[in-house]
């Protein structure tokens, strides 16, 4: 079922902001920051269930322009990270809010969706 629900998680990050270079620099910098959790999170979960293959699969999709890219004057882009295990998607989600307080601008707003239902 390459990945998708029941078979696995998604989450959705969609980031808005009355700046088109903003939402777009800031969903990239997101995405670079979740490649790094992913790999972190995947080599944890190998070590605590002790054998190689082990832990949940992470793949992340690269930021687009959202399916509606600009709402009034909110520009929109998402990206996507899916999961075999749902409880890594959450580590990912956790640690990508601390970056959020740590680096972001007061412009841009950032919304999570774990196992999205709608498009964006």
């Amino acid at each position: 079922l390459m990945g998708y629900a029941p078979a696995g998680h998604m989450l959705a990050v969609l980031v808005i902001s009355p700046e088109e270079e903003s939402v777009r620099a800031l969903a990239a910098r997101l995405a670079a920051q979740c490649r790094g959790i992913s790999q972190e999170t995947e080599k944890a979960e190998k070590e605590t269930k002790g054998h190689p293959g082990a832990g949940s699969r992470i793949h992340n999709i690269s930021p687009a322009t959202a399916a509606i890219g600009k709402i009034g004057d909110q520009y929109r882009t998402i990206f996507y990270i899916k999961a075999s295990e749902r409880r890594a998607l959450i580590r990912i989600r956790e640690k990508l809010e601390m970056f959020l307080d740590a680096h972001k601008s007061g412009k841009e707003n950032v919304q999570f969706d774990l196992d999205p239902m709608n498009g964006y």
